[in-house]
């Protein structure tokens, strides 16, 4: 047989039209990747998995790494639903770059009027573009909640350790996109 005869021989010679019988009313599970197919990019407890926005930072000591205060551009992108990169940028004076992973406490999640608010800790890196470019150590903690599907508000605290210890706290607000 060719294989165009082998393939011609293995359809059916009538179409099957499913019938009410053939058909479940069971519940079924949806794994993360048939989620993301649909186009669903949002965590267990219901926050968008990545977002990039705009904020302040609120510094305490200007000779740390962190310590400065300025407009912040914030983001976070998700390698999975515990595990997140969180990379900002505060810009003053200099730049200041703050590039934390974390460790979200989904399934700790306090729900508040059908949002959840998810707390994370996290260790990285604090990078200056000053004139001695400092790199320091970065201790960071922090919790998301979602304002709507497409907003999520943000507020970090952030722990430089270096030539100088610093300490800051970076709120802002972040737009809400999919999965990468």
């Amino acid at each position: 047989m060719t294989p165009l005869a082998l393939a011609a021989w293995a359809l059916p010679s009538k179409a099957q039209t499913p019938t009410a019988g053939d058909l479940s009313t069971e519940p079924i599970e949806l794994s993360q990747v048939e989620l993301s197919q649909l186009g669903i990019s949002r965590n267990a407890a219901g926050i968008s998995r990545n977002f990039i926005g705009i904020g302040g930072n609120i510094g305490f000591d200007d000779d740390s790494t962190v310590g400065d205060s300025g407009f912040a551009v914030i983001s976070k992108l998700s390698l999975s639903d515990n595990i997140s990169i969180r990379p900002a940028a505060v810009i003053d004076n200099d730049v200041t770059f703050i590039v934390p992973v974390t460790y979200n406490f989904v399934n700790r999640a306090v729900g508040v009027a059908d949002r959840s608010l998810v707390p994370y800790v996290g260790a990285g890196v604090a990078i200056t573009t000053d004139d001695d470019s400092d790199v320091s150590g970065l201790i960071s903690a922090g919790a998301d909640f979602p304002i709507s599907d497409q907003f999520t508000a943000n507020g970090q605290a952030n722990l430089s350790i270096g030539d100088e210890t610093g300490f800051s706290i970076l709120l802002g607000v972040g737009y809400n996109f999919g999965g990468l």
